[in-house]
């Protein structure tokens, strides 16, 4: 079944802090679902992942933090969406 999701279903994975989060996850693990997005969705997500990001509200695994921080600011952040959609 395909299925069509938001910026906020998207960023309550990502936020350990949303009260979302759990029930983003448990979307995500659904085995017969299909997600899709939009295009304005990814520039959503993009603004919000990298203010988030910038004034510390997110972290990620070590290793993927240590490879973004050698990047330039507006790298990082195009770094962050392409790992998060990937």
């Amino acid at each position: 079944m395909n299925s069509y999701i938001d910026t906020n279903i998207i960023l309550s994975f990502f936020d350990l802090n949303d009260s979302m989060h759990t029930q983003s996850t448990i979307l995500f693990l659904q085995q017969n679902l299909n997600f899709y997005t939009g295009f304005i969705t990814v520039l959503e997500f993009r603004a919000v992942i990298g203010r988030m990001w910038i004034n510390k509200q997110i972290k990620f695994e070590a290793d993927i933090e240590q490879k973004i921080q050698s990047l330039k600011e507006p790298d990082q952040i195009k770094a962050l969406t392409e790992i998060c959609f990937n």
